[in-house]
């Protein structure tokens, strides 16, 4: 059997220029918004930079208070008034910071006010170039510099399609293997591990670049939303339980480009060790969702003027809810674990296919070295047009091999339910919401269409589990290869024990086959085509009795090609077990198995 590589035709010049004119123009896209917002992150760092470096002088403060407004969708303000000295002059300042103090959240606000009351000495800064625009009692946060890595991000993996789109569309055909005729091309060597080095030497650090991103926004955006809020909830398990009144209730309405959620905002004022504070925290999730009907049974439960208990953290009065228990919509938290774990897994998946190519690498030179073109094919080297494929040497099994497939059912099993508990836990958090909305006549029939899909997709996950775990208590075929490693040309025993209740299979057959697979670039993607190129029957039956044991011979014909396992290219050979099992999951066990080339057999004189 000769390996088929892909060669690109006269069209593959017209499809690179395509392909990379689209990269190109999905570069600019991608990296220039990336742009934009990395010029305004920097334009706020360097503004906030410059006022670490403006002088500090004492001042005094002479009041603090914090404004509440219920239409603003950040509703409180801290307002501040100090005098401090500057070139001899007093001088009276009314700014907080480099901007207005403004929050959505009361208790933030009633923290920093507390602070300035009653520390022992204030200090302000002023800005020497322009000190008639009034001190300041904080500097600008130098952290806003960590979120430039964001955008640079985008901008780094724009450059990169960009640079790689030129690439594309300006690659020069090259000779022998790009241009000419087919005799060109068999006329030039060619060694599929270089090539594949040189096709894939870019995409493990992209997929490690892309991955990384998943990552930091799945950690960045896990943390307020679960871990944080979590380690509140059992931090409350101490609080005080203390009355409360109502000042306002209303639900917020939070408006996106395609979609809009709301929110229960309820501000309420409690006494506390004869001190009296207020807050406008719930619970302990802050976002928002879908489903207005359930916000406003809310805020219809906390009316204004309605007096009702509240939970103070003693060690923290400022920080008080209205409910201490966990809510449904705490489950929206979970859904960053999507992109953490498809950042983590990514990531682990690439770097130990870097580890494992570069193990493979090396140990495929240590254990082969460079056979002439005159060479025979039994040396272990498949060859196309005097290439040289280099693999790592195969582990030569020479007693009995035993090949069982429990693990592989359990294991097919238990992935299965955790995807369905993942997926189904996740969705039916919004099925909640769309069936909470129905009841109170409030119809999301976006959302309906929206779910649709993902909820189908989590039935075939339930449907899948529910297969795999009957499968599972089907009779299990135990195969035994003698010896464990097949070779070309030569016959090897192949025995089988069935157990459990064989008599269930209506039909049995034991095949032997052979798969190419070849991995090509076709513009910018890569493909892999594979096809079976040899398939043998080494037994089959129809009478349940002939099937709880039985013998076969596996002979692979000298002619084809061994096991191979190349970047690029692969050969693998399987015994496949197939069992019919009429109303019940059927029976289909793979066991992998390596074929040897066949012995050197050292040629006569005058051959």
């Amino acid at each position: 059997m000769r390996l088929r590589l892909r060669k690109r035709n006269r069209s593959g010049a017209q499809d690179s220029k395509a392909s990379g004119g689209c990269l190109i123009l999905f570069g600019l896209v991608f990296g220039g918004m990336g742009t934009l917002f990395l010029v305004l992150m920097v334009q706020d760092f360097l503004r906030n930079a410059e006022s670490q470096s403006w002088p500090e002088v004492p001042c005094m403060i002479e009041s603090a208070t914090i404004s509440d407004d219920a239409n603003s969708d950040t509703p409180f303000e801290l307002h501040v008034r100090f005098r401090y000295e500057w070139e001899g002059k007093e001088r009276v300042s009314e700014r907080y910071g480099l901007d207005a103090e403004t929050s959505d959240d009361y208790g933030e606000l009633a923290a920093k006010r507390q602070a300035l009351l009653s520390g022992p000495g204030q200090v302000c800064y002023v800005d020497p170039e322009n000190p008639e625009a009034g001190a300041v009692l904080e500097q600008g946060s130098l952290l806003v510099g960590l979120l430039v890595f964001f955008p640079l991000i985008f901008v780094a993996i724009g450059v990169f399609v960009i640079i790689h789109g030129f690439k594309t569309l300006f690659q020069k055909k090259k000779a022998g293997m790009e241009a000419g005729d087919d005799s060109d091309r068999e006329k030039a060597p060619f060694s599929i591990s270089s090539a594949a080095v040189k096709e894939k030497s870019w995409v493990a650090p992209a997929m490690i670049v892309l991955f990384s991103v998943f990552t930091l926004v799945g950690s960045g955006i896990l943390f307020p939303l679960v871990i944080n809020p979590g380690l509140e909830w059992m931090d409350a398990r101490d609080w005080e339980e203390t009355p409360c009144e109502v000042i306002w209730s209303r639900v917020r309405t939070h408006t996106g480009d395609d979609s809009t959620t709301y929110s229960a905002d309820i501000f309420f004022k409690y006494q506390f060790q004869g001190q009296e504070y207020r807050s406008n925290r719930v619970g302990f999730f802050s976002g928002s969702s879908s489903g207005y009907q359930g916000k406003a049974d809310k805020v219809e439960q906390y009316s204004a003027g309605t007096r009702h208990s509240c939970y103070v953290d003693p060690g923290n009065p400022y920080r008080a809810v209205l409910e201490r228990k966990l809510s449904a919509a705490m489950l929206f938290g979970l859904i960053p674990l999507i992109f953490l774990i498809i950042g983590v897994g990514g990531l682990v998946g690439c770097l130990m296919g870097v580890f494992k190519a570069k193990a493979a690498g090396g140990a495929g030179m240590r254990g082969s070295s460079v056979v002439s073109r005159a060479a025979p094919a039994s040396t272990g080297f498949g060859r196309r047009g005097g290439a040289v494929f280099h693999q790592p040497e195969l582990e030569e099994v020479e007693g009995e091999k035993a090949m069982k497939p429990g693990g592989s059912r359990v294991t097919t099993v238990l992935v299965m339910l955790f995807i369905g508990l993942f997926w189904n836990g996740i969705v039916s958090v919004f099925v909640w919401q769309l069936v909470e909305g129905f009841q109170h006549g409030r119809a999301d029939w976006f959302l309906m269409l929206f779910l649709i899909p993902f909820v189908l997709i989590g039935l075939l996950v339930i449907f899948g589990f529910f297969y795999f775990l009957l499968a599972m208590f089907n009779p299990q075929p135990e195969l035994r290869l003698k010896p464990g490693t097949l070779k070309l040309g030569e016959p090897a025993a192949l025995a089988w024990v069935i157990h459990g209740n064989a008599g269930r299979i209506q039909k049995l057959r034991i095949l032997l086959k052979g798969t190419e697979s070849a991995s090509y670039q076709r513009g910018t993607s890569r493909h892999t085509d594979s096809e079976i190129f040899y398939a043998a029957v080494l037994f089959e039956g129809n009478l349940s009795l002939e099937f709880r044991s039985g013998m076969a011979t596996v002979t692979v014909p000298a002619d084809l090609m061994h096991t191979l396992n190349l970047s690029n290219n692969k050969v693998k050979w399987e015994i496949e077990v197939e069992g019919h099992i009429p109303l019940w999951p059927d029976v289909r066990d793979t066991h992998e198995v390596n074929v040897l080339p066949a012995p050197v057999r050292h040629r006569t004189k005058g051959m």
